[in-house]
């Protein structure tokens, strides 16, 4: 992709990735509701989040302007996107075949891992987007539409893959602590999340 034929992400990948948002809340409610145990309905959870992992690592390499970003930012966001990718899918694995005593705690170990791994390059390239912005994007890149529609979904892949952490760290926690660690752990996501936010509050005001 050159600056001068820019694209805006695909919306086959959009569209997956709404179908398996909607699958994870089924999974949800079926566990609410008794249709499946709770280790059937975190082996379901896991392994959508594996699948959107996957698709997530497809699109955030997709989602640069080579003329406004270094060689070596735009090879580290390739090399997460490989790296979510190969994560996504160990990850459905491990929550399909692990036994029912380890599936949860592993499968968040492996989770984890993949994200100590793409966690910096990840808010490296958040940070620069915040640095160079939107407008500075869309200008140099010569579509002002599409610079500012594949930065909105670079952040929300951003705010998705936080979110998808903070569910393997739950996985962890209540390993560990039990159900007692739960509301603390929805605390601290809701914090971290807002941080997040207002790290990046500029841009979701940004204008097309």
């Amino acid at each position: 992709m050159t600056a001068s034929t820019p694209q805006a992400p695909g919306r086959s990948s959009s569209t997956a990735l709404v179908v398996l948002l909607i699958a994870f809340a089924g999974v949800v409610i079926a566990k609410e509701t008794g249709q499946i145990d709770g280790v059937m309905a975190k082996r379901g959870v896991g392994a959508l989040l594996g699948l959107i992992m996957v698709v997530t690592g497809n699109i955030l390499p997709k989602l640069i302007f080579p003329l406004t970003r270094t060689a070596g930012v735009s090879a580290a966001e390739r090399l997460s996107g490989w790296i979510l990718v190969l994560t996504g899918l160990t990850l459905v694995a491990a929550f399909v075949l692990l036994p029912d005593d380890g599936v949860a705690l592993w499968g968040a170990l492996i989770g984890l891992a993949g994200f100590a791994g793409v966690g910096l390059t990840i808010v490296a390239s958040g940070w620069s987007m915040q640095r160079d912005g939107v407008d500075g994007l869309a200008e140099a890149a010569g579509a002002g539409s599409v610079a500012y529609r594949s930065a909105k979904v670079r952040l929300s892949a951003i705010f998705i893959l936080h979110a998808i952490a903070w569910v393997f760290a739950m996985f962890v926690a209540d390993v560990l602590w039990g159900d007692r660690a739960g509301v603390w752990m929805v605390v601290g996501f809701v914090f971290a999340n807002s941080l997040l936010a207002i790290a990046f509050r500029k841009h979701w005001g940004a204008k097309e």
